[in-house]
Order: structure tokens, then sequence, then C-alpha cells
């Protein structure tokens, strides 16, 4: 458990984590997302019922949720693009994973992830 909360925490915050790369306007690709999503759904199972999340990690899943689609966006306005499935389904999968831990309950955006 503690280094599954570290490697969300480091997607989340690190200087090399997905907000960052989003920033930068650089796509770790499709299984990359894939993986991030299956990680934070383990996570939620092994937070079930925990009243509580720790300030680190709060800050991380924020990240991840909020800042990783609102920085592509902001590329996108400034003339980048992506590949046709990064927004759908990837970055709303990412989302949903992150919710779901917030909700303490599995949020779906497509099945089978």
């Amino acid at each position: 458990m503690d280094e599954l909360r570290q490697n969300i925490v480091d997607a989340g915050l690190g200087k090399k984590g997905l907000p960052v790369m989003a920033h930068s306007g650089e796509d770790p690709g499709h299984e990359y997302f894939m993986d991030l999503t299956r990680a934070l759904r383990t996570l939620l199972d092994h937070l079930k019922g925990q009243a509580h999340l720790d300030r680190e990690l709060s800050c991380a899943l924020y990240a991840l949720g909020c800042h990783v689609d609102r920085q592509y966006q902001a590329a996108v306005g400034c003339g980048m693009t992506f590949r046709d499935d990064l927004f759908d389904p990837d970055i709303l999968n990412l989302e949903a994973a992150v919710e779901s831990i917030f909700a303490d309950e599995r949020i779906e955006f497509m099945e089978g992830i």
C-alpha cells in the first residue's frame, strides 16, 4: 500500500508527474493512463470505508483530477494537437477514478478499467 500511495503521489505532485507532463504538452501515452487509472482503482479498494485521506495524497489526487485536463486543454488552446483518445477516454477515466476515491464508491466513465 505504501508503494502504491507513493506512486500516485509522485504521478500527481512529482517533478516528472502527469500535471508537469501535461503542462509541457507531453503525452505519456495510453498505457500510462491505463496503468495510472488501474492504480487509482486499487487505491480505492485499499481505502474503502476510511473516513480520511492524508493531505499529500489528497493534493496529488486533486492535481490528477483537475490540473491534467486543464493543462492539456491550455496546450490545445495554444495550437498543440494530441492523439484522439487522450481526452476521451483517457483523461475522463482518470477523472472518474479520482472522483471514486473522494466519493468512496466506484464511479465509471467506461467499463472495463
